[in-house]
């Protein structure tokens, strides 16, 4: 079963704030940073500005107000280089999921 943390105003007022969480973006690190550690892919949503994407990466270095992130493609190709994805567009973080397991382990193999 995979994990969905809502962020934004895709769902905060609804969503359980996190300790010293003020804001979404504050709630968003928290997010990310918690997830990170483990080795599966996650699935990024900026739904407020690309409302039917996603990004599947694993979270690599962080920055006050934006974090990197090594995507992989549809093709299971992993990126040379990582991205930078602003805590405040997040909206959604899925982690866990088939989709993102599954294309993770042929990018690995």
């Amino acid at each position: 079963m995979g994990g969905t943390q809502r962020l934004g105003r895709c769902g905060l007022s609804h969503a359980p704030t996190l300790p010293g969480a003020a804001d979404a973006s504050s709630l968003a690190r928290t997010a990310v940073r918690s997830a990170s550690p483990t080795p599966a892919a996650h699935a990024f949503h900026e739904e407020n500005r690309a409302p039917d994407s996603c990004w599947v990466g694993r979270p690599v270095g962080y920055r006050a107000k934006s974090f990197g992130v090594l995507k992989v493609d549809p093709e299971a190709r992993w990126a040379q280089t990582p991205s930078a994805f602003r805590f405040k567009h997040l909206t959604r973080i899925g982690f866990g999921g088939h989709y993102e397991r599954t294309l993770a382990e042929f990018a690995s193999g």
